[in-house]
């Protein structure tokens, strides 16, 4: 009941619920950044547009190659973005309408700080969601079948 209260205060006090407000990523699957951060330092050395600000950088690094799009699918989309209490810069992307047989849905937490003026990836955790009969059907750290 007062999960269902804070909900619809949200609804009437904000313009917009971000999806991941109820995704818990506490069970979701650790991703070493150390690559992430290496494709930002790459960036950066280049004087890549892309680096300037935590938003475009998640929606590069998460951008689906042109010869894996069918028909509009998969779609990535930018759900939220937060300053947590230790002022890190929490963004969650979304990649739904998978092409796969058992993996429907992606959920990605990207964590960045800003060190010496510019970004890096402090953690990464990816949750997942499945098709009927192949695991979860709600987002979920379990790999599907």
């Amino acid at each position: 009941m007062i999960h269902l209260l804070t909900l619809l205060f949200s609804l009437v006090f904000t313009d917009t619920i971000p999806h991941s407000a109820v995704i818990n990523f506490d069970q979701g699957i650790e991703v070493n950044v150390d690559s992430y951060n290496q494709l930002l330092a790459e960036g950066y050395a280049n004087h890549a547009n892309w680096v300037e600000n935590p938003a475009s950088i998640v929606l590069h690094l998460t951008a689906i190659p042109p010869q894996e799009i069918q028909n509009g699918k998969p779609q990535v989309t930018y759900e939220s973005i937060n300053i947590a209490l230790d002022r890190s810069i929490v963004l969650v992307i979304g990649v739904d309408d998978l092409l796969d047989d058992s993996l429907a849905s992606v959920k990605f937490r990207f964590r960045l700080i800003t060190l010496e003026n510019k970004y890096q990836f402090t953690e990464i955790k990816v949750l997942m969601k499945c098709y009927f009969g192949h695991g979860y059907t709600h987002y979920s750290g379990q790999i599907c079948n």
